[in-house]
Parts: C-alpha cells; structure tokens; sequence
C-alpha cells in the first residue's frame, strides 16, 4: 500500500486557495455531523485507484506549498498525524471511498474540535498531489442548537448562498421587517472552520428581498430587490468568491423584488413575478394596493454566457407576489401561488391569493398550466425531495367560508406535487404555522423546517411575530415529528445546509419583529 508522507509536501512557488482548502483537483473530504451516539463518515474521492492518506491535526494553520496549494492543519499541534490511508477504487472519472467510525455516547467528548485533509495523488494536479478541503468536526449533541459567531449587524430579508469552498456569503437585507424591506449593500462569509463571520467585498446597490442564485461555476449572483428606501431595482450583480469582488452584469428588463429565480439544467437563469414597487422605511403610509398592484405575471432568461436577458414568451397563469419556485429532475420550473394584488375584508385592503400553477419548459421557453393549489399561500416555502417529488409548507393564506373572504392565517398545510408535475396530495400538518421560515433538506432525506413568522390581521392593523417550532418530515410522508426548538422564536432569517449536513441558521427577525445578528448550528440526528 502507497503512503503518502505530508513531508512529501514542501516544495517552493507559492500557490494560495480560498477558505477551506482543495487545490483545483478531484480529490475531496466530505463528513456527516459529528453527534455522539452516532456513526461518523467520511467520504474521499478522487482518481480511480489511486493512494490517498488521511490527516487529523488539533487546530488549523495556512501552510501554503509552492506548485501544490494549502495544507490548512496545524503542523505544530500534538495530535498531529495520519488517521488512515489506502487505495480509492478502480473505475472511471472520480471514485471514492467512505470510511465510517462509531462515536460513543459519552458526554465527555463534547466540546472536543480537530481538523482533517486528505491527500490523494493525482498526476494532473499540482505537483501530482490532490488536496481535500480542510473540513472541522466537532463533538455535538444529535439534535441539538449551539450558539456559534455573530454576524457583524443585524440582518432580515437578505440571501444567504454556499460557496464552492464551504463558506456561506450572505448579502444585503437589514434591519427591516417584513412589511418595511430595508436593503443594505453591505455582505459577509461565514467560515466553518473557525465558526465566525468576516466581511468581504459590499455589492453595488442595496438589496433586500432580492433573490440569488448558486451559477455552474459556482459565483453567486444577486438579482433585483429593494434599496434602502424601498425604491425596487433591476439591477443585477455576480460575486466572484476568488477574487472576492462583485460584478455588475446586465440589468433585467424591469424592477423586481419578493420574485423567484431558477438555475435552469443548462446553466441559464430564470426570474419570474415579483413586484416594482415595494414599502419605504418602517412608518410608511404607502397602501398595499400600491405594491402589490405592480405584481408581475412575466418571467425573463438570463445567459451568463452572453450576459444578456431574454424574455419568457408568454405570461404565467397569475401575478405572483412571493411565491416559489421549484426546478423538476426533468428540468422544468415549478412556480406555486403567491399574491397577485389586493381585495377587500370588511372595507380593508387586504392581499389577494392566486391557486394557481404554471410550469416552465425551458425548452420552449414558455410557461404552461399546472395543477391549481388546494390551499393558496404567499411566503411559503418549498423544496425538492429525493423522490422528486415538490414539498410545500407554510405560508399566508386566505380563510374562506361560501367563497368570501373571512380573514388570514398562517398556514400550517403541507402539500406535495408529484414528481411529474401533475397532482398535489396533503403532506401532512405541521406542528405550528409558519412563513418565510427555515426549510432544509439533510442529507438523510428528511426535511427539517425551523422557526418562522406569523401574521395577524386584527381591523386594520397587519402584527408580525416569530415562532421557535422545529420539526422534520421523511420524503413521501403525511407526518412531522418535533424536533429540538430554536433557543428563541425566529423568523426571515436564513438557513443554510453546510457541506458536513449541519445547518446555519443566521440573523432573522423575532417575535418582537427585530431583526436579529445572532447565529446558531443546528447538528441533525444521522
């Protein structure tokens, strides 16, 4: 058997990578949670057949080695050393391997952190060596929230994205509320390894209730929203994790905020409803009808290749104010319900929900009917599951009795659409109410949904508030099971699964409506 020394390590030139490690090759490190009373795994891949060696260390260093990349262990720590070695499989393109270790049920190792990378040889990597990301474990409770660090300012109504290399970029949002999106320019990282934030480069204009999406090549890009003011733009900007700056790119063909955006099988971008026009700062007298009034029914492309935008042919089946949408394994766009303008209750103006459905083919670029919604609903959220199958929870919705409109709620239904697009049947009820709250599919193929806000419309005054409920749901089932509570009500806030399968979750609103900086990690039950 090959063993790879890391003295084979020091060569000259230096070579620097972002954040976590890795150096442009196949070879990686994935893990599962590290929960006490569980079974710990670690996945390496790379070439077919070729040697790798796995390192532990007690704390992390950047240890740049010219022509090869970083090694981010800390040389100087006691525990340094080698945690297994071997061969990857034979095979085609990138194999791998999974080794698996038992973790007692013993209290005594909470607390405990070390740090991996994996070495594997690679011929066509730089200085024929692959390195892993560094990837940090930590001994934690199943089920269980720790506190880790805050973000500089309090932040609601952002984004909040995955980077290639393990960091999470969040931009824009800010101190507002649901009702009074106030957006900043300003954005930071989130490290895993050291579980602390760091700012990194501002965009342009200011954003909230933007949408973002992850492009193929991994930069992010930032799309519309709400400026501080709450003037809506059109702009558009990409961030380059590398080189840590942010590029303007075309401007959509109209402003949007509270839409949805879609990377499409083939790399393109869709966007699709929103509204032009959005509330001013808290106090604001603006009347809803005036923001949802400008509720879109359109939808546009965006090329990266060409940096240009296209519209969609035709309009969706409704104006869509908040909705979601959800891309098919066939490469179809899911976009369900959302508001499409205003009504009234008692001679209040209140939102109006569309049921409806429409489904874009991006090969005909253009939406078509899909199945109406058995209960309409705004802020929701949505998820594809394993199965395929769209899973959706949650939500503002209507109360209704002989078709008239009785008040609002908060909508604790579940419902899933087959995987082909066709049918919804119940998913269940959820154990409390919730919108704009956190939905993350883990690794184990449930779904964990955390927190949320409420709404409630007493005459003419609209109340927000937060809840603390957290629960999950297996893909294909009608049944939620509670799960550990946030240590305090949260809403609007962000929540990101991580590469080990934990998950982030990050500023937010309360159930007082204040916007939040605190940030939490939730470590789930293998």
């Amino acid at each position: 058997m090959n063993h790879i020394k890391l003295s084979a390590l020091t060569l000259a030139l230096a070579s620097s990578v972002i954040a976590q490690g890795g150096n442009g090759s196949s070879a990686d490190l994935e893990p599962s949670p590290m929960a006490i009373n569980s079974t710990f795994t670690l996945k390496i891949s790379g070439r077919p057949a070729a040697p790798w060696s796995l390192w532990l260390s007690g704390g992390t260093a950047v240890n740049n080695f010219p022509g090869i990349g970083t090694v981010w262990l800390d040389f100087a720590s006691p525990s340094l050393g080698e945690l297994a070695n071997g061969n990857l499989p034979a095979g085609a393109g990138v194999t791998y391997t999974t080794l698996s270790f038992n973790v007692p049920n013993d209290p005594a190792y909470l607390g405990f952190e070390a740090y991996l990378q994996c070495i594997v040889v690679d011929p066509t990597a730089p200085g024929g060596v692959g390195l892993s990301r560094c990837v940090r474990i930590d001994f934690e409770n199943p089920d269980s929230f720790v506190p880790v660090g805050s973000l500089s300012g309090s932040r609601a109504l952002g984004s909040a994205d995955l980077l290639p290399d393990g960091r999470v970029l969040v931009a824009g949002g800010g101190s507002g509320s649901l009702t009074a999106a106030v957006g900043t320019a300003t954005c930071e990282a989130y490290n895993p390894l050291s579980r602390s934030w760091s700012a990194v480069a501002s965009m342009a204009t200011q954003r909230a209730f933007h949408t973002s999406v992850t492009l193929s090549d991994g930069r992010i890009m930032v799309i519309g929203g709400a400026d501080g003011t709450g003037a809506v733009t059109n702009t558009c900007e990409i961030y380059d994790p590398i080189g840590n700056a942010w590029y303007s790119v075309a401007s959509m063909t109209t402003q949007r905020a509270a839409h949805t955006a879609t990377l499409l099988a083939n790399g393109k971008v869709l966007v699709a409803g929103g509204c032009s026009s959005f509330t001013s700062l808290p106090g604001s007298t603006t009347p809803l009808g005036d923001i949802l009034g400008t509720s879109k029914d359109t939808g546009e492309v965006y090329d990266p290749a060409l940096n240009t935008w296209a519209p969609v042919s035709n309009a969706m089946a409704s104006k869509r104010f908040a909705a979601s949408a959800t891309r098919l394994n066939d490469g179809r766009v899911v976009l369900v319900s959302g508001l499409n303008g205003t009504g009234s209750l008692a001679g209040v103006e209140v939102p109006a929900w569309t049921n409806t459905v429409s489904i874009y083919s991006p090969i005909t670029n253009s939406f078509a009917a899909g199945p109406n919604i058995s209960t309409p609903r705004t802020a929701h959220r949505a998820t594809l599951m394993p199965n395929g199958e769209v899973f959706v929870s949650g939500g503002l919705a209507p109360t209704y009795f002989l078709g008239i409109l009785l008040g609002i709620t908060t909508s604790n239904s579940a419902v899933k659409l087959s995987s082909a697009g066709t049918a919804w049947s119940s998913a269940g009820t959820m154990p409390a109410g919730a919108l704009l709250h956190g939905q993350v599919l883990l690794k184990n193929g449930k779904v964990h949904l955390s927190g949320g806000t409420t709404v409630a419309l007493a005459g003419t005054t609209l109340t927000t508030s937060a809840i603390a409920n957290c629960a999950t749901r297996l893909g294909g089932g009608t049944t939620f099971t509670s799960t550990t509570p946030l240590p305090a009500a949260r809403g609007t806030h962000f929540a990101v699964r991580l590469f080990d399968g934990s998950i982030l979750v990050a500023g937010g609103s309360d159930a007082a409506s204040t916007s939040l900086s605190d940030c939490l990690l939730y470590t789930p039950t293998p």
